[in-house]
């Protein structure tokens, strides 16, 4: 067996035989971490062909935990063997959940081993307590070393194995402390390989670095079959479970939570738990049908504007991309001929969600022309439409959708681009080509 050393980016996981101090793929300064690569010399082996009439294929049932949106971001439930990747902040819920998911697999019959190398068995027993933890078939153990750990999973033979965390665990052989590329690389490949050779599914906890990327070299995301973010503010109860990569399921789907002292509960309802009918009300708030994954929810954008007597006004947006932001605004004064040099501009999507949706961009800005004008919108209408620069406002994907989840909550009339022939659902239409038949139409 040869052995050689490479450095290894933490970041993106680019590869290189010596250190540099800027990584050349993703630009981060100080990433490189040495790594130990083994090269086994071994004879070929026979290859294993089979036709595809001989594939199993996913004929296997689904394990469903009983945890709606928990099965909904694993593609409909657990696949038996799937290797999955859960990152998150540190504090954020990670390992609040994965008892919660232990604990309802016990409960329909499945044996659970749960490997903590972050707290000891009586914290585990605290926090177990805490969110009313009965789970009868689930095994714990502090033990780090991969060597032990698979021996445990030899004595209990569970059909799921939870290791909480990665940066936690190591291999013996390999002259590296916890947490290091190496370790990581080794630990995930290992423990992969031995849970897929026994059909054992199995939750990889690991945290995530400043940045919002999993720590440790990127690879790691490569080596397992799905990778989700735990996501949310540590000063808000909501949480959101979001699926990276699936190879047994859609990806970019979502599962909420809110945060409570009894553990994670189920968000089932989304629209109800975003919306609020009184601050429809006033000014500058204006409610969207937004889309993510396969779901779709409403949201509610608000816009504050403010006189400033300073010569740079302040651009403040949460929940919506910044950039995105600067661009409607400058539409407002470009095609509208407003001058907002003199106004500071705030943007909150409430409920501490980041949208993504080009649906927003007509609600964004006819939220901040409601706040300028000091007019409300109506707590009875949504709009959904993505503006061009040139300010047409375009068609989005998902219309049908959209006003069924509107209509579902009570709203009547919805503004939005030029849809054709589509189902209403009982929804009357204002249908606006640009920026200026949306303020003629709302505003007068």
């Amino acid at each position: 067996m040869k052995k050689k050393n490479v450095f290894v980016c933490e970041i993106c996981g680019y590869t290189t035989p010596k250190w540099l101090g800027r990584c050349p793929r993703c630009e981060e300064w100080d990433t490189f971490r040495e790594m130990e690569v083994k090269k086994e010399e071994r004879a070929p082996k026979v290859p294993t062909i089979k036709r595809y009439s001989e594939l199993k294929g996913e004929a296997e049932e689904r394990i469903k935990t009983g945890i709606e949106e928990f099965d909904r971001v694993m593609g409909g439930g657990l696949v038996p063997g799937n290797q999955a990747l859960i990152g998150g902040e540190p504090g954020i819920g990670k390992s609040t959940l994965m008892l919660q998911v232990a604990d309802a697999l016990s409960r329909n019959g499945n044996t659970v081993l749960y490997v903590s190398g972050e707290e000891s068995l009586s914290q585990i027993g605290m926090r177990a307590k805490r969110i009313g933890f009965s789970g009868e078939n689930v095994f714990f153990s502090p033990e780090v070393e991969v060597e032990s750990i698979e021996e445990a999973i030899e004595k209990t033979g569970p059909s799921v194995a939870i290791f909480d965390s990665l940066q936690t665990m190591r291999i013996c052989e390999i002259p590296a402390l916890p947490g290091t590329p190496s370790q990581l690389k080794e630990v995930t490949q290992r423990l992969t390989k031995f849970c897929k050779s026994r059909n054992i599914s199995a939750f990889f906890l690991a945290h995530v670095t400043k940045e919002g990327i999993i720590a440790g070299p990127k690879l790691v995301e490569h080596i397992v079959d799905t990778v989700l973010y735990l996501e949310g503010e540590r000063n808000t109860s909501l949480r959101i479970l979001r699926s990276i990569k699936n190879r047994f399921g859609s990806t970019n789907e979502i599962g909420i939570f809110e945060m409570r002292e009894m553990g994670l509960e189920e968000v089932k309802n989304p629209s109800s738990f975003f919306i609020s009918e009184s601050t429809l009300e006033s000014p500058g708030s204006v409610a969207f049908p937004h889309i993510e994954g396969n779901r779709v929810f409403l949201l509610e954008v608000q816009a504050l504007t403010s006189y400033t007597p300073f010569g740079t006004p302040r651009r403040v947006s949460t929940g919506i991309d910044y950039n995105r932001a600067s661009i409607l605004l400058a539409i407002i004064e470009n095609k509208l001929g407003i001058d907002l040099r003199t106004k500071d501009v705030f943007i909150n999507v409430a409920g501490g969600i980041f949208v993504r949706d080009p649906s927003a961009d007509l609600p964004v800005f006819l939220s901040v022309l409601s706040s300028l004008k000091n007019k409300k919108i109506g707590p009875k209408i949504v709009a959904f439409g993505e503006i061009g620069l040139t300010g047409e406002v375009r068609r989005v994907t998902g219309a049908e959708r959209r006003l069924l989840e509107a209509k579902k909550l009570g709203f009547e009339i919805a503004v939005v681009p030029p849809l054709g022939k589509i189902k209403k659902y009982d929804i009357e239409l204002k249908e606006v080509k640009n920026v200026q038949e949306a303020v003629n139409l709302l505003f007068g």
